[in-house]
């Protein structure tokens, strides 16, 4: 194999021979904890157990100990994983592979086996590993060779060595080790019944009960003595008994009412003591056998009380009431538990199809905290909630009670309902391309109204009114969509920037026409000038948010289509492990695994295609007809999917592990051509957009171009009458000159404009409240830009008009904007360090070209006036 295997093959060793170690180190903590747990055992059950139960535990803690031991040795020598499972494993952690190293390594064991048979060829196979390899040093291997999974483990082995500790530290000195040699080395003696006939009275008193309370619990060890022998304590305390008796015996029992037996070490016929465990409440007395071989008993009982471990108490803090999430959201929870001893865990309870299930949001070791508060965000994938759930849930805390068992408590059942953020955003994309729509019909508007204009009856007031009446509804419109926009997760965030952008220039453009129009139904002159000037503008400005809008709509809904392909990647992956690992351990208990995850796959897959088919309708036509959308057989795959799963219900493996392999390469390389069918899409307009845009650009066109040629016979015109003037030559350069230099200082202003709108504070340079004092300051130099192409247009106008005067004053005007606009971007730059670097220069260049270009023109204008 060729050295690019080579390498590969050496990374995946690698990995699989670290990854035998962490398994080794796993189970060791594995059996050390059994271990403990094995050894702790004895010393608390074994000396409370008598007759048969004693006999029975002592069997079935030996047979443990010796199957647990077999077990551990063989987990030890198993064999390592393959080098297939080395892949996934670091795949897992590395999606961006996307499968490229377990497709090397069965690509070249495929070639190996099948030689020149292979269904595919040598310089693909050696492309595709050329292609792998070079990925390698990108590889991170931390996540797949982490400890991360022995920290369980090591924390169980920690709890039970802390636990053996204390119990060794508790209980009666040598009860742990006597109570563990006793069950290894006491005879097999069978139980022998005692002997028969009514009891004789036994004469017990002066009692002392020494208490052994749980370890959860917290409560030091009691002694108290003189009592009449009736015991009080929490339920799972542990109480030694002592007392004498009159009558001499030589073996004597605890008799509970629930009929349990506690052997009593008897100690010169008459001082006896016995370990007693409260369990329930009831009664006890003691029974034995005098030297006469006569049985005896106390005529009377004593009281045994079993104090219970309460319930926690936990309170939801948040949310406080039922609530509505998006399937990609999260839900913010906090709480507050307290309980009478301590505190175990937090759990998540919820319903789903009619059956409870628990997520653990937080556990605490035993440290005897009896109120304990905290949050957790809990993301909906983590319980699988999907569109349209209806989840009722609640909060469980349960206490350390080791006796009986940890008690719960919950909180009051919330309601969570689950709604589609993916739905949502699809939905504001329709509204976005009706926002669209809108915006072309009116930009439609604009420029049958400049078409209008060119002729002499046409009422320019009457249009002009018309169209801001449908700037309104533009505004209105966009503020609406804006707000809803807010609210969307997937939204990008550049189209909420433009939008906002239009948001402020929009209703500033309005207002300014509205302002030159005022109350007049006819409009001429100077003022005719400055109305079409703004018209102008703000024409502009829709035909490049109409071009912004539509590029950022079909990257969104290409966006959206490569966020369905996740769960069907994910469910890919998951049946080529379980593939592998069956292929590898043959364990019937994987089919039911491999059948879910088929289902997955396939309910994956078929949203995948609905999606897809949706899109058709949504997309532009040239992506419709991309390669990877006509060449999709989707029938073929959803087929092969049918077969496989139902290959693997029949259990016909063999024929199934084919099917796989082959269906795992097709959908492979489906999947990569529609990644990159949709990279290569590119950035231009839809079809039907462009189509609109160009035929109203085509109607202007005509138009002009017929208005040019009237204007062009009128200048010849001029031209022939201007010719029996004298010193027209000079007249006609000097002009020429001005108008060179108009034209040079607005595509500086243009240049300078387009740089300085790309600009945006340094993070150092944002000051407190710097976003709205940016938009304000970022719309008033617009407009000064704005404001200056206009002021230039005039003079120019004046000059053709001969009106010299007025183009002079015109010229001072530009030159006054001209300072403002220099010192207000100085002020900014100074305020906010503006960034990039390039660009920032490339705005100081173009004014700088700016004021050159209208300082030439000024001087020319006094030589023409000359």
């Amino acid at each position: 194999m060729n050295e690019n295997y080579q390498k590969i093959e050496g990374l995946l060793e690698r990995v699989r021979s670290m990854r035998r170690w962490r398994r080794a180190e796993w189970l060791l903590l594995l059996g050390l904890s059994a271990g403990l747990a094995l050894f702790s055992l004895p010393a608390i059950v074994f000396p409370i157990l008598s007759g048969w139960p004693r006999i029975l535990f002592r069997l079935g803690f030996i047979l443990t100990a010796v199957g647990a031991a077999g077990v551990f040795a063989f987990a030890l020598a198993r064999g390592r994983e393959s080098l297939d499972a080395a892949a996934l494993a670091v795949e897992r952690h590395n999606p961006w592979l996307k499968n490229s190293l377990i497709n090397a390594v069965q690509l070249a064991r495929a070639k190996n086996q099948s030689g020149a048979a292979a269904a595919f060829s040598q310089d693909f196979l050696a492309e595709h590993l050329a292609y792998t390899a070079a990925g390698l040093d990108r590889i991170d291997l931390a996540p797949a060779l982490s400890r991360a999974p022995l920290k369980r483990p090591a924390i169980v082995a920690g709890i039970l060595a802390a636990q053996l500790a204390l119990q060794l530290v508790i209980l009666p000195a040598g009860r742990a080790s006597g109570a563990f040699r006793s069950l290894l080395t006491e005879p097999w003696a069978l139980p022998q019944a005692g002997p028969a006939g009514p009891a004789l009275p036994l004469t017990a008193g002066d009692f002392t009960l020494s208490y052994f309370f749980p370890p959860y619990s917290g409560i030091e060890p009691q002694k108290v003595e003189h009592t009449n022998g009736d015991i009080a304590a929490l339920r799972g305390a542990l109480v030694t008994i002592e007392t004498r008796v009159l009558e001499p015996l030589q073996e004597a029992a605890v008799v509970t009412s629930s009929g349990a037996r506690h052997e009593m070490k008897v100690d010169g016929g008459t001082r006896l003591q016995a370990e007693l465990v409260v369990s329930e409440t009831g009664t006890w007395h003691i029974e034995g056998v005098g030297h006469d071989g006569k049985r005896r008993a106390e005529p009377g009982s004593h009281q045994i009380v079993a104090d219970d471990d309460l319930a926690p108490k936990i309170e939801l803090l948040l949310p406080t009431a039922d609530l509505e999430l998006a399937a990609e959201g999260s839900l913010e929870i906090s709480w507050s538990a307290d309980d009478d001893f301590g505190l175990r865990e937090v759990a998540f309870v919820y319903q789903r199809d009619s059956k409870e299930e628990r997520l653990l949001l937080q556990a605490w070791q035993d440290d005897g905290r009896t109120r304990l508060t905290g949050d957790y965000k809990l993301a909906l994938q983590e319980i699988k909630a999907k569109s349209g759930d209806r989840i009722p849930f609640c909060l469980e805390a349960v206490d350390n009670d080791e006796v009986s068992g940890g008690k719960a408590g919950r909180t009051p059942t919330l309601v969570l309902t689950v709604f589609s953020a993916r739905k949502q955003h699809r939905e504001l994309l329709t509204r976005m391309d009706e926002f669209l729509n809108l915006l072309i019909d009116h930009l439609a508007g604009h420029i049958g109204g400049e078409l209008g204009s060119r002729q002499a009856a046409f009422d320019l007031a009457g249009n002009e009114q018309k169209l801001l009446a449908e700037g309104l509804q533009v505004v209105a419109t966009l503020s609406d969509l804006l707000s809803d926009l807010k609210t969307d997760e997937f939204a990008e965030e550049i189209m909420i920037d433009a939008l906002n952008d239009m948001s402020y220039r929009y209703p500033a453009r309005l207002a300014e026409r509205s302002a030159i129009l005022g109350k007049r139904t006819s409009i001429s002159g100077a003022e005719r000038d400055q109305l079409m000037t703004a018209r102008v503008r703000y024409r502009r400005d829709l035909e490049n948010d109409i071009l912004f809008i539509d590029k950022m709509i079909k990257k969104q809904r290409v966006d959206d289509l490569l966020s369905e392909a996740d769960d069907l990647y994910k469910a890919r992956a998951d049946l080529a492990s379980l593939l592998e690992e069956y292929r590898r351990t043959g364990d019937p208990l994987l089919l039911d695994k491999l059948q879910k995850t088929m289902e997955e796959l396939q309910s994956a897959f078929a949203s995948l295609a609905r999606r897809m088919a949706e899109m058709r309708k949504e997309l532009p036509e040239e992506f419709v007809n991309a390669d990877a959308m006509k060449d999709a057989n989707l029938s073929d795959l959803a087929s092969e999917m049918e077969r496989l799963r139902q290959a693997l219900v029949d259990g016909d493996m063999e024929s199934a592990m084919a099917m796989a392999e082959q269906f795992l390469s097709q959908m492979g390389e489906w999947m990569s051509q529609m990644e990159k069918s949709a990279d290569q899409l590119g950035q231009g307009m839809s079809a039907e957009t462009m189509s609109r845009i160009n035929e109203i650009e085509k109607r202007l066109q005509d138009m002009i171009g017929r208005q040019r040629g009237v204007e062009d016979e009128l200048r010849e015109i001029q031209e022939l009458a201007q010719s029996r003037t004298p010193g027209d030559d000079e007249i006609k350069r000097l002009k020429s000159e001005i108008n060179q230099a108009l034209n040079t200082y607005r595509q500086a202003v243009d240049e300078g404009q387009e740089s300085f709108m790309g600009l945006n504070p340094s993070p150092q340079g944002k000051p407190a409240g710097w976003e709205p004092r940016q938009d304000r300051q970022r719309m008033a130099q617009s407009q000064r830009y704005d404001q200056l192409r206009s002021l230039a247009d005039q003079m120019r106008r004046a000059l053709e008009d001969g009106d010299l005067k007025r183009a002079e004053g015109l010229g001072r005007q530009l030159e006054s904007g001209q300072r403002q606009s220099r010192q207000a971007l100085e002020e900014m730059q100074e305020q906010m360090d503006l960034q990039p670097p390039q660009r920032a220069g490339a705005c100081r260049r173009a004014g700088g070209r700016a004021d050159n270009a209208l300082a030439a023109a000024m001087s020319t204008l006094k030589s023409l006036e000359a």
